[in-house]
This record gives C-alpha cells, structure tokens and sequence, in this order.
C-alpha cells in the first residue's frame, strides 16, 4: 500500500528577496478595470473601449503612458481604476509603510489640481463601498512638465480606524477638486500606477493540519513549514500531540524534512510531523518545540468526525432552493422568502417563444444563474456517492422538507434539481435549453426584473445546445438508474425525457453551439458519449451500445493529456467512461482500451501526488480557478474507475483522505477552504444568497475553490498556493459551486465510511490491471449492485502477474484498512489469499461449475 513518499532532502535555497512584497501594477502595461465620467459642463477624453487613452507619443521608463485630457467649463470628472474584471484585493500588508506611487507628466497649459483616494468594497454592507482620505496633487507635486515620479505614503490616505476594508480592496479614484467658475481645462499623462513596499511577504501560521480532524486509523500527517528566515523547526525537532482536557502529552515524534525550499507553492521549508499511531478518539492540538512556532489548532479523532461535513455539505443545496421560501424549522438563521418566482413565468431572450415555467432547481453559485450542465454535473456526482456509498444517506438525515417520507434525504435533494431539468427541455424536439440567466439583482427575493431562457447567439435563436442536451441526457438516465427501485413511476419520466434528447442529438449530428454565458460548451463529443454509456447502462439498448464502440477511441480525454488533470463541466469524458464500465454487458475491446489509459493516467497521477509537498496530485501549474476541486477530482475518478473494476485502489482511497486534509487545512495557508469546520475557516464566501441576508454568519459546509494564481494578478502573495483571499468581492478565489459541493460529499461520504468498522468498501493494492481484450471479458452487474461491497467487477485478476509489492486481490470480501498498511497486514492479506483459493477449490468440487477463467466471484 503506497501511504507516503520519499521525504526529500533536496538542499535548495530560495533566491535573495524571494519574500519582498510585489508591487501591485494597476494601470501598467495591462490595463485593468475602468470607469470614467464627466458632467456638468466637462468632459474627459476616452479610447473606443471607453478607456483612458495610451499616448503613442509619450513614454516613460519603457512603459505605455495614459492621457488625461479634460475640456471644458466648471464641472466634474473622475476615473477609476479596479483590478482585472473588478475583482477586490488585499493591501493589508503595505500598510504602513507602503505607498501609492505613479509617474506623471503635465502640459505646457497646466493641471488644475484633482485628488485621489481609495475604496473598498464590501458586499451587504450598508455602505458597501467606503472611501479614504483624499490627498490632493498639489500637495505632493509642483507643477512640471517634465515626468516626475510620486509616492502618496498609504498612512496618509488611511488613517487607523477609519473602517475601510484593507483586505478587500476595490479602486483608486482620480478626480476633479471643483474650483468655482475657473475652467477646468487640462492634460497629464500617467504612467504605471502601483503599490509598493519595503516589507516581506507575511507568514500564516506554521503547523498545518486536518482542523476538521482525522479517523482513528487514518494517516495522521501535519506540515511544519514556513519561510526560510522564520521558521525555527528543522529536522529532528520534537513535536508533541496533546489532549486538550488536561494538556498532557498524549503522542511525541520528530519532524522530518520534506523540502528545503517549495519554490512554486509555498516559497517554505516544509516539514512532517506523522503522528499515525495515534488512534484514541478524543480533542488535541500539535506543539512544536521550536521558537516561535505556536500551537495547531484544534482537532479531533473519532470515528464519526467527518459525519457533520457529509450533513452540512447536503444541507447546502437545500439553501441553494430557488423558487421556494426557506422556513425557520428546515433553515434555522437563513431562512428567506422565495427566491425569483418569476421563472414560473421565465422569458425567451429571443421573445420568439411565450413565456416557460422554469421555477425551482438550485442556483448554481454565488450568482442566481440556473445551468443545465452545471446541474448534471453535480447530480453526476451526488449519485456516485449515493450508488458507492448508500450507507452514508438516509432519510430524515438533513432536516429538509421532505425528510420523512422514506427516501434517503440526498435523494430527495437531487430531484429538487432533475424536477427544474425537466423544466428546460424543449418539448418539441427534445433539446435542452442552456441557462436561466442570472439579473443585475443581489437579494434572492428579488422580483422585480424579468429572467431570461438564454436562447439566443447572434442571429440564432431558439438555442438548445447539443452539448447542453447531452448532460442533461446523461445526469437524467443516471438518475434514472438509481430512482427505478424507490420510484418506478418517476424514474420512467426520466428516462423518457434522457431518451427524447437522445433523438435530439440524433437530429443534430453535427452539433449546435451553446449561446455565451457561463459554461458555454461548443465541443459535444464528450456530452453525446457520457449519454450514450448513461443510456446503455440503464435500458441496454444496444443502439447506445452501438453509439459508444462507433466514437469511443475518437473522443479526445484527460486520460491521455500529460498536463490536465480529470473531468468538469465541459469535460465529462471520464465520467462517461466510468459511466460505461458500471454497464452490465461491456464490449471487451472497448474495455481494454480505456483500462489501458485509465491505468497509465492513474500512474501519472500519482506520481503528481507523490512529488507534491501538500499531498494532493496538483501539479505547480495547477492553481487556477477552482484548484480545490481540481484537487479532489482526480482521486475521484480513481475511485470510481477502480471500484468499476472491482478493487477501490487502496493508493487512491489515500488520496482521497489526503485531499480532504489539503481542503480542511493542510496547506500553505493553515487554512480550511469550507465554512464553519476549523478554527481558520472560510467567513466570508462571493455568495450573495448570505452577503446581503443580514445575518454576519454564513451556513457550515460551503466550500469555496481556493488558491488561484491565474486570474487576479492583485494578489499580492509571490507563490501559487497562497494567492487567496476570503473576500465576499472576490469570485476568483472565493466563490462555490453545486459541483465543488457535490464532489466534496463524495469523498467526506468515503472518509465516514472508512472509519466505521464493518461497514468500508472493499478496497485492495492496485494490481496490474488487464490492457487487451483477450485478458478482458465483461462480467455481469445488475442495477442493484453498486455498493462497492456487492459489486461486480471487470475481470478476473487471478492469472495477472504479481509482485510482494502488489499481491493480487482475495477471492473473497476483505475489508481492509488503507491507512495502516504495515507488515502485519500484508501477512494477514497473505494468509486470506491462501484461504480464498482453497475456499474456490471447495466451491468449485462442491457446486461441478466450471468458472469462466475470465470472471471473478462478486464480492459479498
């Protein structure tokens, strides 16, 4: 069982000034947001973009230079300028001893005098921009015309307790000082408008831990890191677990050394500190013995410690309702009215159709947008975990409306969502159109303004995307799948409407484009094949069969990048195949072509997993948007391939665990990335559905998608794994979304599992799985066999080769723990090997059944 890696002693050292704060560059070579507006008699000069001019015939230090020009009589104008898409950003750390700095240049004719200030911006505070203090130009500069530079010191524009948000934030505004009836005429040129300052990069604290906490018998694995020049741990230090009852030490090993210097993610020397043995249920903290190295936080062992996140984590979705009012008994604080109820009576942006009902469903993020794809996505995921783990959800479980009418509550939640998909399709021909488009409004209740079925695109209209239709197809028959036992009825009304787009997409063979917006999706192979193996998987209607062996090696997948990493909204061609390999009758040459590349990215991946210092198959490019999710895809469909083929691969079950650690607060920033689970957590989601409720707090269990070095270039950190902020203005690092959630359900669903003893899936040592169909036949799985403790698997392991590193897998259940693989273990696994084989020849003597040399005995 592969638990740990190689630690590293690599003897690397980071550069001089490696932690200098950057300057922030807000109107340099990259112009980012602008607002400009005059009035009253004066106006100031724009580009066609409605931006301030670059001079072509003014430069200064080899930088573009922006033209100021206002003409006119008495009157005002203003500027602003804002991050990249008017995201916020911190300069907490340039105050003091920062400063504003810009060159300028002023005409022959003069610059009449104008100030300049800052702003934040807090969403649902009243108001939700404050202003600082405004410094004008002629108290910082004579009059020139030659290009001088400017430092405006940040103590000066903010004085202490003057509220404003340094943490978020928004603009720097530029604008007239009216002067009575004197004109207003003048010129200057700015160039490269920045903040700056003297100081380092500030350290977050140095343990970081799983604050959440951990299974008695998982990984227990902390990091001890930070920057080169402040962190007093090395290797050998001792380290101490305590019980926070009585402060006694409970647990004390040595740190070892991972990495002399993480230069892309952390910029630290980074440290463990395995306290794995450690399995006595109660409350702790970890202490170094180390200058100035405080405490961990809180954390606690038990076996039912990841209980609350699988609740909280569904309740969200609940709180996600669009179209019903949320009641005190089932939303307690976050309680609301109805939210938009005018998509009972949504209109076509086109206005060639009347009016549809589209009410319900769950708002996608921290917007109140409604995406089909997005929606499936998520359904996709919440079903995996219901199929894999059906223990984990029950009735009664969320304290929702529907609790107590004998279906497991997740259940109950996904159909909140198929019943709005149902919604979106066209009746006529069986399309899915792509989106309720979202409105300017911030409160959920608003009623006012109309909401649009996003149907048009240019001169297209009546819009219904095939790679929208095909998500929908696909999430609608999966749910069809899982529905048929509990409600025949319904899920014969999603099959029929999955079958309906079928014959769309049918009609469509050539595709129709999505209308822009987001998760526009021109590319529908992956949509049509995921449809297809969802299809084929519930009626076996060899027509979807047909489908998936006539495009299956031309649809292009993440299995053979060697730079992406797993599925999302418009890549859904691994869960299409994961979707296949769950078929009951599969075609072995399809099969033994996905296994190989299924087996070979598996590989990849974990050796990703085993270079990262964090545990998580990330690569140091990775930390764009939704990097979180990223990080807990990948192990995901891990699990699910391996489980397909009859062995939840112990490395990736690992994986998983180690991926939660990352989420909950084994990272660089010793921070938990989901509301209300640990002492550093989440406070203040991009989600206007709690920004502007009133209420300070936000709902447990809202994960938000981390570290993302791509998208806002204000942030001020010089490494990739802390370029975040918990800011309710910023949606680049900050907001959520149904399919973050849904994933996180599924591996906090696997954690519970794996802590409650008897109840685990079956999990075994990846093996050497078969890559040609002659090693490959399909073996028979009915629809109620999807507990990885009941299911089928692909193939029959026992003439593959073997190695004391990868023993094959027993012929009968085991129920293993992954998170102590030791040598005690190997021989027990040893011993149940020989039993099963002698078990097999018995049955075999016993029963005078011949077994197909090429399928294995289900699992009990």
């Amino acid at each position: 069982m592969m638990t740990g890696r190689t630690v590293a002693q690599d003897g690397s050292e980071p550069p001089v000034d490696y932690r200098q704060l950057p300057d922030l560059h807000l109107l340099s070579e990259t112009p980012y947001g602008q607002w400009i507006g005059s009035g009253n008699g004066l106006e100031i000069e724009t580009d066609e973009n409605g931006r301030l001019p670059v001079d072509p015939s003014e430069t200064f230090n080899d930088l573009p230079s922006y033209r100021v020009r206002v003409r006119g009589e008495s009157g005002w104008w203003s500027f602003i300028l804002a991050g990249k898409d008017w995201e916020s950003y911190s300069i907490a750390p340039y105050y003091p001893d920062g400063a504003l700095e810009f060159n300028i240049k002023v005409a022959s004719d003069g610059a009449k005098d104008f100030g300049i200030m800052l702003n934040d911006m807090v969403v649902g505070r009243n108001p939700e921009n404050l202003e600082s203090n405004e410094i004008k130009i002629s108290e910082v500069l004579s009059e020139t015309d030659e290009w001088r530079p400017v430092t405006i010191p940040l103590s000066a524009l903010l004085s202490e307790g003057a509220g404003l948000n340094l943490d978020q934030l928004f603009s720097v505004v530029f604008s007239g000082i009216f002067q009575g009836a004197e004109a207003q005429e003048m010129t200057f040129w700015l160039n490269d408008v920045r903040f700056t300052a003297p100081g380092v990069e500030p350290s977050h604290p140095q343990i970081k831990l799983n604050q959440l906490g951990y299974t008695p018998a998982g990984q227990k694995v902390a990091r001890v890191s930070g920057f080169d020049d402040a962190l007093f741990a090395q290797t050998g230090t001792p380290f101490t677990v305590r019980d926070i009852s009585n402060n006694q030490p409970v647990y004390q090993g040595e740190l070892a050394l991972l990495a002399d210097y993480d230069a892309v993610v952390s910029g630290e020397r980074v440290l463990t500190a395995d306290f794995t043995d450690l399995q006595t249920p109660g409350r702790y903290y970890l202490s170094i013995d180390a200058y100035q190295v405080a405490d961990s936080p809180l954390f606690t062992i038990g076996e039912s410690v990841y209980q609350d996140l699988v609740v909280d984590g569904l309740r969200y979705f609940y709180l996600q309702r669009s179209g019903m009012a949320l009641d005190a008994v089932h939303a307690g604080k976050f309680a609301r009215e109805a939210g938009h109820l005018q998509d009972a009576q949504a209109e076509f942006r086109s206005g060639s159709q009347s009016p549809m009902d589209v009410s319900g469903g769950w708002y996608d993020a921290g917007d109140y947008g409604k995406y089909v794809n997005a929606g499936a996505t998520a359904v996709s995921d919440l079903l995996w975990a219901y199929e894999l783990f059906p223990e984990q959800f029950t009735d009664e479980q969320l304290n929702i409306p529907e609790s107590g009418n004998g279906v497991p509550d997740l259940l109950d939640e996904v159909r909140w969502e198929l019943d709005w998909m149902l919604k979106m399709q066209d009746p006529a021909s069986g399309g899915f159109y792509h989106m309720v488009q979202d409105t300017e409004a911030t409160t959920v209740s608003a009623a006012g303004e109309p909401r649009f079925i996003e149907d048009t695109d240019g001169k297209r209209e009546n819009v219904r995307p095939t790679a929208t239709t095909g998500s929908a197809v696909a999430a609608l028959a999966h749910a069809a799948l899982v529905f048929e036992p509990i409600d025949p009825a319904y899920a014969a009304a999603l099959l029929s409407a999955a079958e309906a787009g079928w014959v769309y997409l049918e009609e469509n063979p050539d595709g129709v484009d999505s209308v822009p917006g987001p998760y526009s999706d021109d590319d529908d192979s992956d949509n049509r094949f995921w449809a297809a193996a969802a299809l084929y998987r519930v009626t076996g209607n060899q027509a979807y069969h047909d489908y998936v062996k006539s495009v299956y090696r031309d649809v292009e997948t993440f299995f053979e990048s060697e730079t992406d990493n797993a599925y999302g909204v418009s890549r859904m061609e691994m869960i299409g195949w994961l979707t296949y390999a769950h078929s009951e009758e599969r075609d072995p040459d399809v099969m033994a072509y996905f296994v190989s590349l299924f087996e070979e990215w598996s590989a990849r991946m974990v050796a990703r997993w085993q270079a990262s210092n964090w545990d998580i198959a990330l690569e140091d490019d990775d930390f764009y948007w939704s990097s979180n999710y990223v990080a807990l895809t990948t192990p995901f469909v891990m699990l699910v391939g391996s489980e397909a083929l009859g062995e939840m691969d112990g490395t990736a079950v690992v994986m998983s665990q180690q991926a939660l650690d990352y989420i909950l607060g084994n990272n660089p920033l010793s921070f938990s990335y989901v509301s209300g689970y640990g002492e550093r957590s989440v406070q203040h989601p991009f989600a206007n559905q709690w920004s502007y409720d009133a209420v300070p707090e936000v709902p447990d269990g809202v994960f938000v998608g981390g570290a993302n070095a791509k998208t806002n270039p204000l942030l001020y950190s010089n490494f990739a794994g802390k370029r975040y902020l918990d800011s309710n203005a910023n949606w680049t690092t900050n907001e959520h979304t149904i399919y973050w959630n849904s994933n996180l359900i599924f591996h906090a669903a696997l954690a519970n599992q794996l802590s409650q003893p008897g109840s685990a899936p079956v999990f075994v040592e990846p093996t050497p799985l078969p890559t040609t169909a002659a090693e490959l036949e399909p073996a028979p799985q009915s629809a109620e066999q999807t507990n990885p403790s009941t299911a089928n698997v692909a193939a029959d392991n026992s003439e593959q080769p073997t190695t004391d590193e990868q023993p094959s897998s027993p012929p009968e259940s085991v129920t293993q723990n992954v998170e102590n693989s030791n040598t005690t273990t190997n021989n027990l696994m040893i011993g149940l090997i020989v039993v099963g084989i002698v078990l097999i020849i018995v049955v075999v003597v016993c029963t005078v059944v011949i077994l197909r040399a090429l399928q294995k005995t289900p699992a009990q």
